[in-house]
């Protein structure tokens, strides 16, 4: 049945990987990609806070300084995820969700 293979292979793994990794989360989101309003509310608050530290978002990472496009090192505290499939899948069901809200 399907509670059994739950109990058998999905929870086990859950509690054995998922769970402890958890508690060192800064952010945890529940559903993960399905959730868009938490994902939106993220996105805001990290852009917000790139814009006022000078950051465009837009393209690669620069600031306008004298009219001058002038590139900015990134924030120490921004770590930006490898290009993994899990990743990539999680950015095309992002954008995906916001093509259709359109």
């Amino acid at each position: 049945s399907v509670l059994k293979q739950y109990n058998t292979f999905v929870k086990p793994s859950f509690d054995t990987y998922i769970a402890p990794t958890m508690s060192l989360a800064d952010i945890v989101i529940p559903q993960g990609v399905e959730n868009d309003v938490a994902l939106q509310l993220i996105i805001q608050h990290v852009k917000r806070e790139l814009d006022k530290r000078g950051y465009l978002t837009r393209s690669k990472t620069t600031c306008h300084y004298d009219n001058k496009l002038t590139e900015l090192p990134l924030p120490e505290s921004l770590v930006i995820l490898p290009s993994t499939s899990e990743v990539k899948s999680s950015h095309y069901h992002h954008q995906k969700q916001n093509d259709i809200a359109r």
